[in-house]
């Protein structure tokens, strides 16, 4: 078609335009990420083809149809399935992020590629700056957004997500007071999947995710040109898993995790330290999930063993902390050990909490549903 245009991005990445708008984002490496479909100015339907890793093909339906709660949404189809719905929005020069009604049913990172999508449609639109307008300002969608979106104006997670639980309870739609300037990333795929802005910011290894910061799954800077995901525990690298260019493409790994033994594996923590544990964790996660921190805690079974790249691990019926914080911290007190098991289990808790919450608020009279 004479009306297709094309354009590249500085990592390679290239865009194919149809009058004017973004119908096909292509990788570095030539793997298709998303193609859209338009009927004008409306968007027909958005798909994320499916991935070698078994993942399959994601649409978002360009149709409005009535929601109870978002006024109206776009269905969400997975492998040709329906899964959950997404809060309408223009996607022609889209000025809101929507909210979606079940985002853990979307697979294998595909929600932060649609977010990606949105991020990269309001760029091309010239759209300086967006709002979520819905009623889940959670700690994770913050982060979420992060990866495509920059905060304007000095917003942070704490304005983000103040009076979550009453948005929440009130079925909230209207924007969070919090402008979000677009900055979609750019994806090399491969044996290993880097996200890069101005520069390296999350390698992907084995599903696992490694990204910049002091975390757990962290990526450091390496001696000549490039980077590595690196695995940290109690304060020092543990393991080496990838290293990949300033480009991203991969100069060294997938490497495997060393073993894990001792003593300690298979042993629980008593409950008077997850009851002291809960009440560390209930000051490290946002308000309302934090009044839940100590119960959530304590009745969890905790033990010791292999969390893999991960300082802890939800295996549903029980929760693994490494190995590894023990043989490092232990010699060095319970004052060390403990506030890295805080930090360790503060992200599995809130999320049991938040799984908590949303059943207190589907209990609620009132509350849409």
């Amino acid at each position: 078609m004479a009306s297709v245009t094309h354009s590249s991005l500085t990592r390679g990445t290239r865009l194919a335009f149809d009058d004017g708008r973004l119908v096909e984002v292509v990788g570095p490496a030539g793997d298709v990420q998303a193609t859209l479909a338009w009927e004008g100015a409306t968007l027909a339907g958005l798909e994320l083809p499916p991935l070698p890793d078994g993942r399959p093909a994601i649409l978002v339906r360009g149709e409005r149809v009535p929601h109870v709660l978002f006024g109206s949404a776009h269905p969400v189809f997975v492998g040709g399935t329906p899964v959950t719905w997404m809060g309408a929005v223009d996607w022609a020069r889209p000025a809101l992020i929507p909210p979606i009604e079940h985002p853990a049913r979307i697979p294998g990172g595909a929600g932060t590629t649609i977010l990606n999508v949105l991020a990269r449609l309001a760029l091309e639109a010239g759209v300086q700056a967006v709002r979520y307008a819905g009623p889940y300002p959670t700690s994770a969608l913050w982060h979420s957004l992060l990866q495509s979106f920059r905060p304007c104006d000095g917003g942070d997670e704490t304005a983000f997500t103040v009076g979550a639980l009453a948005r929440a309870a009130r079925g909230d739609m209207a924007p969070v007071d919090v402008a979000l300037a677009p900055a979609p990333f750019e994806r090399v795929s491969g044996t290993v999947t880097v996200q890069l802005r101005d520069e390296v910011e999350r390698v992907t290894v084995h599903g696992e995710t490694y990204a910049r910061g002091d975390g757990v799954r962290r990526i450091v800077p390496v001696d000549g040109d490039g980077w590595a995901a690196e695995v940290w525990l109690g304060g020092a690298p543990w393991a080496r898993v990838a290293t990949v260019t300033t480009d991203g493409a991969l100069t060294a790994g997938p490497h495997a995790l060393p073993p894990v033994g001792g003593a300690i594996v298979g042993q629980a923590l008593p409950d008077p330290l997850k009851h002291a544990l809960g009440e560390v964790i209930a000051d490290q996660i946002a308000a309302p999930l934090g009044a839940l921190a100590c119960e959530v805690t304590t009745a969890m079974r905790i033990e010791w063993g292999d969390a893999g790249a991960a300082a802890a691990r939800d295996r549903r019926d029980h929760v693994v902390v490494h190995a590894a914080l023990w043989e490092r911290l232990a010699p060095r007190g319970m004052a060390h050990l403990a506030l890295a098991l805080a930090e360790a289990l503060a992200p599995i808790v809130a999320a049991r909490a938040q799984a908590k919450l949303a059943e207190v608020l589907a209990a609620m009279p009132g509350v849409p549903r």
